[in-house]
C-alpha cells in the first residue's frame, strides 16, 4: 500500500512514533504543544475529564543523521501542599536517535525543573534519547 501511495504523488513516510502523556497526581490541567524537528506535531489540553493523551507523529523524512529534535511548550497547572493552585511552564527540548515505530511518555520531575520524554519499553534495546537539553519554545502557549 505505501509503494502505491508513493506512486500516486504521497511522500513515504520515514518513521512513526507515539508520544503520551497524563495527569500526575499533583496536576489539575495540562497544556502542552510537541514540537518536532521545529514543526508543531500535536497538542496536549488534559483536565479531570480528560487525564490522558495521545499524539501520533508521522514524519515524512528521515533525519539525515538518524536523530530528531523534539521541544515541549506550555503550561500546567498543580495543587500545591497548602491546596493552593500553582502554575509551571513547560519549556524543554531533547533529541531521539532512530524513532520509528517507538511509543514515548511526556515526563517531568516532582519539581517540574524538567521537562523530558522517555520512551515506554517494547521489547528491543532502547533509542538514544538526548533529554534537558534547555528551553527552546518558540512563543508561550495558551
Amino acid at each position: 500500500m505505501g509503494a502505491a501511495l508513493v506512486a500516486l504523488g504521497f511522500p513515504a513516510l520515514a518513521a512513526r512514533l507515539v508520544i503520551e502523556d497524563g495527569l500526575a497526581a499533583d496536576q489539575v490541567a495540562e497544556v502542552t504543544e510537541v514540537f518536532i524537528d521545529g514543526s508543531p506535531v500535536g497538542r496536549f489540553d488534559l483536565s479531570a475529564a480528560a487525564p490522558t493523551g495521545l499524539i501520533s507523529v508521522d514524519l515524512p523524512r528521515a533525519p539525515a543523521d538518524g536523530w530528531v529534535d523534539y521541544v515541549l511548550c506550555g503550561h500546567t497547572t498543580v495543587r500545591l501542599a497548602d491546596g493552593s493552585l500553582g502554575e509551571r511552564v513547560v519549556d524543554d527540548s531533547g533529541a531521539i536517535e532512530d524513532p520509528d515505530g517507538r511509543r514515548f511518555f511526556a515526563y517531568t520531575d516532582h519539581y517540574a525543573a524538567f521537562f523530558l520524554l522517555e520512551e515506554a519499553a517494547d521489547g528491543r534495546a532502547p533509542a538514544r534519547v538526548r533529554s534537558h537539553l534547555g528551553p527552546r519554545c518558540p512563543a508561550p502557549v495558551s
